[in-house]
């Protein structure tokens, strides 16, 4: 029923999915769990400014929740859509566009040993890749393999958990 408190959130089929979260239905008792998690106001009240939090259910959402999920695979797929270019320039790309800076010395030794980690567990687990590459509507790059996508992945997830992606400083 429409005004139910126990309203089910269907994804949309098609491209509209991907609108921002404005046009997200927000019913005052029943707030999007994703908004929930990111601490959006109920509006029983008015909120003049909100806290700003970074807790460990948010790194979960962003980490598992499929919404997330695609936004990372599709970055990851922007991110190695340029070929014949090495990890560390696709990382310092990914910073770019992310975080609108380039990444330290440390970050990129970080992130290729994450990139690295993950290549070799997805060439181990071709299954887990697959699956990983087939969540959410858009299609997979047909230029890389499951396993390479699936490492990227990996890489752009983190780069999207970081604290300053999440908030404003």
């Amino acid at each position: 029923m429409y005004g139910s408190r126990h309203m089910v959130w269907a994804t949309s089929a098609d491209a509209s999915q991907y609108r921002r979260s404005l046009y997200t239905f927000w019913k005052r008792q029943n707030v999007h769990p994703t908004m929930l998690a990111f601490d959006a106001p109920t509006r029983q009240e008015c909120t003049a400014e909100r806290n700003i939090t970074n807790t460990p259910g948010q790194a979960l959402t962003l980490l598992n929740d499929p919404i997330f999920v695609e936004a990372s695979r599709v970055f990851a797929m922007r991110v190695t859509a340029t070929p014949n270019i090495d990890d560390s320039a696709r990382i310092t790309h990914a910073f770019a566009l992310a975080l609108q800076r380039t990444p330290s010395a440390a970050e990129i030794t970080i992130l290729k040993t994450l990139l690295a980690n993950q290549r070799a567990w997805y060439q181990d687990h071709p299954e887990q890749a697959t699956s990983l590459a087939a969540i959410g509507q858009q299609p997979a790059a047909a230029s890389l393999t499951a396993a390479d996508v699936a490492a990227w992945t990996a890489v752009t997830r983190a780069i999207l958990n970081l604290h300053e992606f999440l908030n404003r400083s």
